[in-house]
């Protein structure tokens, strides 16, 4: 039998502190080559469809993630991940990964800036607000004791909306600020969750000591990169690091990159969380699909 998982379902099985002890584990069995990460690209139809096959070696199943974006207006992005039997190709579960995939850059978010931010970090500029400026946020505050929130968005009302958002559901103080230089100022952790991918992140805008997190591949100019620590996800790095085996942070005033792509791995070890937590659970919805044989 297949279960059947909608977001209701995973957003119960998922607990973000939860997540960060078995993204420790995670990220070193990836370091030592235990872990496998395979995108895909197609774009047809009008539309883009892109596939992440994750597998770890201490987990018996294997994961399947598909995002479709569709031009058709308000469509918007669907996301669904299959988790299957790795010895027998079995479909496991099917679930919606919108919220186990946003938890989980969240959460891979925080690990890094727990290795790699100075321990004093407490001010947070926060670059588009967008939904995950909420989650990275929330999830920041899991490593370290966060003081306040600067935040910045080309579209002004977005950005209000979000601070005001997160003043009454996290109880910081949050202020708008009309330009990316003024919401860095004084940030000791960045993080940039846009859409952007030509740089907003110049040589002199951030102050030593701080740690930038980059949802993607823009924003931080290829000229602060060359003079800062960086770590990428989809390298051994980061489980480097997390293993002992190569240091984090070099002094107090190095500036640090962590730049997350989201490998497929990580997704595999939060369903196959979530699905343990549920297989047993008798009010899941379970389908009986055929088998070619």
């Amino acid at each position: 039998m297949t279960l059947v998982l909608q977001h209701a379902e995973v957003a119960r099985s998922l607990d973000a502190l939860s997540l960060l002890e078995i993204f420790k584990r995670v990220f070193q069995t990836a370091g030592s080559g235990g872990a496998r990460h395979v995108p895909s690209l197609l774009e047809a139809g009008g539309g883009s469809f892109e596939l992440g096959v994750g597998l770890l070696a201490d987990i018996p199943a294997y994961s399947v993630r598909i995002d479709t974006q569709v031009s058709t207006p308000g469509a918007g992005l669907t996301r669904t991940l299959h988790l299957h039997d790795r010895t027998s190709g079995s479909l496991l579960a099917i679930l919606d990964a919108q919220h186990l995939c946003a938890i989980r850059t969240g959460v891979v978010g925080a690990l890094a800036a727990d290795v790699l931010a100075r321990k004093d970090s407490s001010r947070v500029a926060l670059i588009g607000a967008g939904p995950q400026s909420a989650v990275q946020l929330k999830c920041l505050r899991l490593v370290r004791t966060l003081e306040h929130v600067r935040v910045f968005d080309v579209n002004p009302v977005r950005a209000m909306q979000l601070a005001e958002r997160l003043y009454r559901e996290v109880q910081l103080p949050v202020r708008v600020e009309d330009s990316v230089e003024a919401a860095v100022r004084d940030a000791d952790l960045v993080v940039t969750a846009t859409d952007f991918t030509e740089p907003f992140l110049f040589p002199g805008m951030l102050r030593p000591g701080t740690h930038v997190t980059v949802l993607g591949r823009g924003g931080v100019s290829s000229a602060v990169l060359a003079q800062c620590r960086v770590l990428v996800d989809d390298t051994p790095a980061l489980g480097e690091v997390l293993g002992g085996r190569s240091a984090g942070r070099g002094t107090d005033a190095e500036v640090t990159v962590f730049i997350h792509t989201g490998v497929a791995f990580t997704e595999l070890a939060a369903a196959w969380h979530v699905y343990e937590s549920l297989r047993d659970d008798a009010d899941v919805v379970r389908v009986t699909l055929g088998r070619v044989v």
